[in-house]
């Protein structure tokens, strides 16, 4: 299925591994630490979770996976993730706490029944708790800087970043105000945002990384970001205005010598003072992409420039390349009045995996693309999206 020729890492050896179907929408990470295994969110290739695919060609049984984290409840972040849980039968299973109490998960996903909004999540949620239910486990709820692995003298952590009580109040608030049976468009819009997302910060010895999941700013105006040059305190205290004033682990941590870029390299998840301060200069980045249908998908070619100038190595898990598909239409009749077909652009297919892996004492990351995944250059830039 796809041509992987390295094997697993060593024990003591730290790999942050992105992984995404080509330009279809979809992220899994894949983490080794201290000789654990842990899978953030999940997508499918082939009807199969991805990140399955990956830990089986190089070697590595699912029962080592011990963490399995769902950083939020959008569907290219869970497809595939009940058979993800199903087949890891040691690992616990992590979600992002909402309004500080677990019956509110439940609550924001049946939102997904409504206009607007894609009931697969709920769905997916209920085959999550099926599968815990067999083993006699609930879900674990992740708060604001919650410790997920600290050895004791705290050479190696990881931590949640988010979602920060500030960022669930004002989930619950748009929650709250929802008129069920005839919700806005702004309603909509406010509860699709990424408020409350979980990031992961982790530091290795010397080296330490961010894992940005889909958090984005607390911008009113979030796909403006000469916002943040003005007047930074009118912002919400939410997402990155949150979490990089008032998370200990996050100002620990940093610099970061490796990011994996959040919300798919978007302006909303953009935060000037972030880039570059906040990281080792030039760090090594990874994307995903995110196809909006006929719009200019993730990350945009502006966005892409951005990011690229502030990295040494960027690599994204595919090239963004559409082609014209027939696909059936009932508003498009052809000529002869046979068929009803209309030519749309559709992703370009393929797996891509990025794998990124540094032992103690290294200063630099050693990296290997596989699959659709690219290394971006200044001509892939140029040529990016190109009409």
């Amino acid at each position: 299925m796809i041509d992987i020729d390295i094997q697993a890492p060593d024990i003591d050896e730290l790999e942050v591994t992105t992984i995404g179907p080509g330009s279809n929408n979809g992220e899994s990470l894949v983490i080794h630490i201290n000789g654990e295994w842990y899978i953030v969110d999940s997508c499918l290739f082939c009807d199969i979770p991805a990140a399955l695919i990956y830990l089986e060609n190089i070697g590595v049984n699912f029962d080592s996976v011990t963490h399995i984290i769902c950083s939020h409840w959008h569907m290219d972040h869970i497809e595939g993730l009940q058979q993800l849980l199903a087949s890891c039968v040691n690992a616990d299973f992590y979600v992002p706490c909402v309004g500080g109490k677990e019956s509110n998960i439940s609550q924001i996903l049946k939102l997904c029944d409504m206009q607007g909004f894609d009931c697969r999540a709920w769905e997916t949620y209920l085959a999550c708790l099926d599968v815990l239910s067999d083993r006699n486990q609930t879900p674990q709820l992740l708060t604001h800087d919650q410790v997920l692995l600290k050895t004791g003298k705290g050479a190696v952590e990881v931590h949640a970043l988010g979602p920060s009580n500030q960022m669930m109040v004002s989930f619950e608030k748009s929650l709250l105000q929802l008129n069920p049976d005839s919700p806005s468009e702004e309603q909509i819009e406010k509860l699709n945002k990424n408020l409350c997302s979980v990031a992961l910060s982790i530091k290795y010895y010397d080296t330490s990384c961010l894992l940005g999941g889909d958090v984005e700013t607390g911008r009113k105006q979030r796909y403006n970001y000469d916002l943040c040059a003005k007047n930074c305190s009118e912002h919400e205290e939410c997402g990155w205005c949150d979490i990089r004033p008032h998370s200990v682990p996050y100002d620990s941590d940093k610099p970061f010598s490796l990011v994996k870029i959040p919300h798919h390299s978007s302006v909303s998840a953009y935060c000037p003072k972030m880039w570059p301060n906040d990281f080792q200069r030039n760090p090594i980045s990874t994307t995903t992409l995110f196809n909006c249908g006929r719009g200019e998908s993730l990350p945009t070619k502006e966005m892409l420039s951005l990011y690229y100038s502030h990295t040494d190595e960027l690599y994204m898990t595919g090239n963004g390349e559409k082609k014209l598909k027939p696909v059936e239409s009932p508003e498009i009749v052809d000529i002869d009045k046979s068929k009803n077909i209309e030519l749309l652009e559709t992703p370009v297919g393929g797996l891509g995996i990025v794998v990124c892996r540094i032992k103690p004492g290294e200063k630099n990351w050693r990296v290997k693309a596989f699959g659709s995944a690219i290394k971006v250059d200044d001509q892939f830039v140029a040529n990016y999206h190109k009409n």
